[in-house]
């Protein structure tokens, strides 16, 4: 009786430490996110040892956090304001790859980059 107590409370202990390290987490996501991408624009080298296989994990992890910060009240409210969702979509997939696209035939080739190499060159 008394070891089956023990393993409920470091049950119980553990899940109050995950709920802890969660709740820092998510209210710091956006600002790990931000200095991170900082970190990589301003100091291209410290973010090359990761391979581009990890992208899709690196993502998931990154909108996993996000999730955290969400409460049953935002999901409320994209309920509520649909039309938002729907603009948002919108400039998503129609009006920010159509500006794209026509900004690509406007700039000048010299502009782009004939091979991906070289702006790993250049950053490095």
């Amino acid at each position: 009786m008394i070891r089956q107590s023990r393993r409920t409370n470091e049950k119980g202990d553990s899940m109050k430490v995950i709920e802890k390290i969660s709740k820092i987490i998510g209210k710091f996501m956006a600002l790990i996110v931000l200095a991170v991408a900082a970190l990589a624009l301003f100091v291209p080298r410290s973010s090359l040892w990761i391979d581009t296989s990890w992208v899709n994990y690196l993502l998931m992890i990154v909108m996993f956090g996000m999730g955290l910060t969400m409460k049953p009240k935002d999901f409320a409210l994209i309920l509520k304001r649909p039309k938002d969702i729907i603009i948002g979509c919108a400039a998503q997939f129609i009006i920010m790859p159509a500006l794209a696209f026509g900004l690509s035939l406007r700039l000048p080739q010299a502009w782009c980059l004939s091979e991906p190499a070289r702006a790993v060159r250049r950053a490095t």
